[in-house]
C-alpha cells in the first residue's frame, strides 16, 4: 500500500505545491544601483524587486538572478507573459503593490516561468 502513494507523490511538480502564482505582461525591467532587479508585471505591481545581482535574496543568489533578469527581459520583449511563484504568500490576490521586496520572507518568490 505504501509504494502506491509514494509514486503519485513524488510526481507532483514543485510548483503544484507553491501556495500561490500569478502571471501577467512586463511592462519594465529595471535595476538599481544596489543590483536589484526590479520588474513591472500587469496586475501584480510596479517595480517589485525579484532578486539582487550583487547578493543572496530569498532563494535567488547573483548567478541565478542573471538568469531571472534575462526571463524577465525576454517575457518584455516577446510580449508574453510572465509567472511568479511565491511559497511563502498567504495574501492569494495577485494584485501585492508597488516597490515590493518578492525575496522576502512574505513572499519568498521561488520560481519564474515565462507563458506561452
Amino acid at each position: 500500500m505504501r509504494k502506491s502513494l509514494i509514486l503519485p507523490l513524488a510526481l507532483i511538480s514543485p510548483m503544484a505545491l507553491s501556495k500561490h502564482n500569478c502571471s501577467g505582461t512586463v511592462s519594465n525591467v529595471d535595476v538599481s544601483s544596489s543590483g536589484n532587479v526590479h520588474v513591472s508585471i500587469s496586475g501584480v505591481g510596479d517595480g517589485n524587486v525579484l532578486c539582487s545581482l550583487e547578493s543572496t535574496m530569498g532563494y535567488y543568489k547573483p548567478e541565478s538572478c542573471k538568469a531571472v533578469l534575462s526571463l524577465a527581459l525576454t517575457a518584455k520583449m516577446s510580449g508574453k507573459n510572465l509567472r511568479v511563484y511565491f511559497e511563502n504568500d498567504t495574501d492569494t490576490s495577485c494584485l501585492k503593490g508597488n516597490w515590493r521586496d518578492f525575496s522576502s520572507s512574505g513572499y519568498q518568490l521561488y520560481h519564474l516561468r515565462i507563458e506561452g
